[in-house]
Order: C-alpha cells, then structure tokens, then sequence
C-alpha cells in the first residue's frame, strides 16, 4: 500500500516534469516566437541566409559572414548617404560589433 502511494506519487510528479519540458503552452509560444523572428531576419538579410546556409562548415560560414559584412561596411563608407550623423555612428558601431563577434580570437 505504501508503495503503491509512492508510485502514485511518482507518475505525477514524472508526468509533471514531462508537461514542463516537452508540453510546455509557453515553450510552445517561445519557440513560434523564435521562428516568426528568424523569417523575418532572413527575408531582411538574405545574404547572411546564403552564406550560412551554404557553408559546409562552421570556420567557412564565419569566414564568409565576416567577409560580407567587411563588403558592407565598406560600401556604407564609399556611399554619400544622407543619414542623421546619430544613425551613421549607429551603422559604423554595429559593423564594428559583428565583426568583432564573429572574429576569430
């Protein structure tokens, strides 16, 4: 009888952990939030998609990522564009952040 208490007391608590981690309403939204997000980031860059998505490795897919954003960044400086000096600085950090992300170190 206790035993039998005890593996009541057990499959709850198992079909507790396995409705938190596998059937989760919140996980569930998470995870439609991340792929909603990430078709938006590849139809916004869809050369960062094809870099990556034909690298056949993880050192060419960070050699190539660099070297786009290098090309980029130094079409943004070669452009005349009329920006507010704010968003120039912006563009130039953010060249800076990712290539410095990416790096190798």
């Amino acid at each position: 009888m206790i035993f039998d208490n005890i593996s009541i007391q057990t499959k709850h608590i198992a079909e507790q952990l396995k409705n938190f981690f596998f059937n989760n309403d919140e996980v569930k939204q998470r995870d439609n939030i991340v792929k909603q997000w990430s078709g938006k980031l590849w139809r916004a860059h869809p050369w960062a998609y094809e870099v990556l998505k034909n690298a056949s490795d993880l050192e060419l897919a960070r050699k190539n990522f660099y070297q786009g954003i290098v090309e980029r960044e130094r079409a943004i400086r070669s452009k005349k564009l009329s920006v507010h000096p704010l968003e120039w600085s912006i563009i130039r950090d953010a060249c800076y952040v990712m290539r410095n992300i990416i790096s190798k170190r």
